[in-house]
């Protein structure tokens, strides 16, 4: 019996040398040629390592043969199993501005604190375990307004716990960073931190004037980060017959490329 279990071990090894041959063969040819397009496409040195783990994960690696008599996993794990093997290759797409034909103008009408910065979320599992991975990490206005302005309501964003110290500190550092946030316990630390993302956006505060001297004589970092104070005359918008709010105008102003004067 012992001579019968050596052998039947001793086939296994050849059944996995052969499929790893295999693979070898023509499988990874077709691997490279494919990211060999991807790194031609996307030139970033963080894409192309991030392509060439990848295809290293990809790399042919020795493997069991199934047992088809194993009742080992019921179906339902089987089935999440089948669900969550290629779930590390997905790429989460934060922000898609490939139809964007100007510089985005984001106007953030609920300037909350997950709103402005992003989140990662959090979902609840059977047994009760909170479960996230990269697949929930979610942009905020700051970052789907990077490379253009983001126009916040300043009231709104004062009175929003943590939101006016973390958008200064992001305006000093030009890095976003996103993280957990539970309104009821803050920010929450979490296994996973996404690395800083660089930001160059610029941010319109708008609200009455006397936020801005306020800001201006209370706190000293509002004077470095905010140089300009604009002012709007109230007018009226063609056809209608009620005052165009400050946020309009604005609009109008940033999309034609001007910038509104002090």
């Amino acid at each position: 019996m012992a001579a019968v279990f050596r052998e039947l071990r001793n086939i296994e090894k050849k059944v996995q040398l052969s499929l790893t041959e295999l693979e070898e063969r023509f499988v990874m040819p077709v691997v490279d040629e494919s990211i060999a397009v991807l790194k031609t496409t996307y030139a970033s040195p963080k894409v192309a390592d991030y392509i060439g783990a990848g295809a290293r994960a990809h790399s042919p690696q020795p493997r069991s043969v199934p047992d088809p008599d194993c009742t080992c996993h019921s179906a339902a794990e089987a089935e999440e199993v089948e669900e969550d093997e290629f779930v590390e290759y997905y790429v989460n797409v934060l922000v898609d501005n490939s139809h964007t034909e100007r510089v985005p103008i984001i106007i953030e009408n609920n300037p909350k604190y997950k709103n402005i910065f992003g989140t990662v979320e959090r979902e609840l599992e059977r047994g009760g375990v909170w479960r996230t991975d990269f697949l929930h990490i979610k942009a905020g206005s700051l970052l789907r307004a990077n490379g253009g302005y983001l126009v916040l309501n300043a009231l709104d964003t004062l009175v929003e716990p943590w939101a006016w110290q973390d958008l200064k500190r992001t305006l000093r550092t030009r890095k976003v960073e996103i993280a957990t946030y539970e309104p009821l316990f803050g920010i929450v630390p979490t296994a996973m931190k996404p690395e800083a993302i660089d930001l160059d956006v610029k941010v319109i505060m708008v609200g009455d004037s006397w936020i801005y001297q306020l800001l201006y004589a209370r706190d000293e970092d509002f004077k470095k980060i905010f140089k300009i104070r604009a002012g709007f005359r109230l007018a009226r918008c063609r056809g209608m017959t009620r005052p165009c709010s400050s946020t309009s105008g604005l609009s109008a102003h940033l999309r034609r490329g001007e910038t509104p004067s002090p």
